[in-house]
């Protein structure tokens, strides 16, 4: 009897013993799963934030494309000027103020159109003004830093140039106007006078800025100049010709805005060149 109630308890104590080696293993895997999971989301986690910033690489446009590329063009990001000239669904092109030299760079894109690739770069010419001839190069940025790129000497070119210059710029402004549902501005001679004066100042003391050394802005000049308004604004470029200084103003949205402004009534342009040829253009509107 004692027998068999020792081998019944045995035989209980084995079975338990053998329960829980089957249960163990299960409930160590369910404290194990919390951790599986959190490992799985932080390895999902990563591979969408590379997802993502593969996304934002290859929406990049290509200003951005060739700004984080500077160094590797021999460009310097921060005291640089870059402008986009042009872009079409396959081409575009950037340029690029270093130092006293303008430089296009090219950029293609890829047969989807998620990225630029850079193709070129390019050192443009100086060359005597041509009001004929579009140079796709570098623009201003309107109530940004402009770089300091101009040689600081005074133009040869003369006043029938200049004023010929000036009188297509003011037809490629209202050009720009008309082609978005806007009437044109019309021209004021003392505001051109303005423009022109600052246009040749920026030439002759070798700086780029609405402001120039003396901390004189375009509402003191207006001032000066004894021109009334209720709302003004300017836009500067320096180029290789007034088409090209028009098309970089466009495609920056500051400047554009100026440009397409349904507030301003009224614009005077001035055309002032470099020894070397570049063109100055300064945008004044007014109401």
């Amino acid at each position: 009897m004692k027998k068999v109630t020792r081998n019944v308890f045995l035989g209980l104590l084995g079975t338990t013993f053998g329960l829980y080696m089957m249960v163990a293993p299960a409930s160590v895997y369910a404290k194990s799963q919390p951790v599986a999971n959190s490992i799985e989301k932080t390895v999902n986690a990563a591979t969408q934030n590379g997802r993502d910033n593969t996304i934002n690489k290859a929406v990049q446009g290509p200003l951005e494309v060739v700004k984080a590329s500077a160094n590797k063009l021999g460009f310097n990001v921060k005291t640089d000027s870059f402008s986009l000239v042009s872009q079409s669904a396959t081409q575009a092109i950037v340029s690029v103020r270093h130092g006293s030299t303008l430089y296009n760079v090219t950029l293609k894109a890829n047969k989807d159109n998620t990225a630029w690739t850079i193709v070129s770069s390019k050192k443009v010419k100086n060359s005597a003004p041509n009001n004929n001839t579009v140079n796709l190069n570098s623009g201003s940025s309107a109530g940004s830093t402009g770089s300091t790129g101009s040689t600081g000497t005074t133009s040869t070119t003369s006043s029938a140039d200049a004023t010929a210059a000036e009188q297509q710029a003011v037809q490629l402004l209202n050009a720009d106007r008309r082609a978005n549902g806007l009437s044109d501005l019309q021209v004021s001679s003392a505001l051109t006078a303005v423009a022109r004066s600052h246009a040749q100042d920026m030439v002759d003391r070798n700086f780029f800025s609405h402001t120039n050394p003396d901390g004189k802005t375009m509402s003191d000049r207006l001032t000066q100049a004894g021109i009334s308004f209720s709302a003004a604004g300017e836009n500067i470029a320096e180029n290789t010709s007034v088409q090209a200084a028009e098309t970089s103003l466009m495609n920056s949205s500051g400047h554009r805005a100026n440009i397409l402004s349904s507030t301003y009534t009224t614009v005077g342009v001035g055309v002032a060149y470099d020894s070397a040829g570049n063109v100055y253009v300064v945008q004044d509107f007014i109401k």
